[in-house]
């Protein structure tokens, strides 16, 4: 992975963790939020992660 690939993937987790964070925010104050756009932004960050992270090199024992 690029290093302009890493950066562009770590803005798009912040963005959405702050998406997740006012959703959450939204429920905790009564509101009604949909689960499955929930789950799946949950998903998204997830999957950004492992994109991130199956990158870096295992060191081998």
């Amino acid at each position: 992975m690029k290093k302009e690939e890493k950066q562009s993937a770590l803005s798009e987790i912040a963005k959405i963790k702050k998406e997740l964070m006012m959703m959450r925010i939204k429920v905790s104050s009564g509101e009604s939020v949909v689960v499955k756009e929930f789950k799946s932004k949950k998903k998204a960050v997830a999957r950004l992660f492992t994109k991130i992270n199956s990158n870096k090199k295992v060191a081998k024992v």
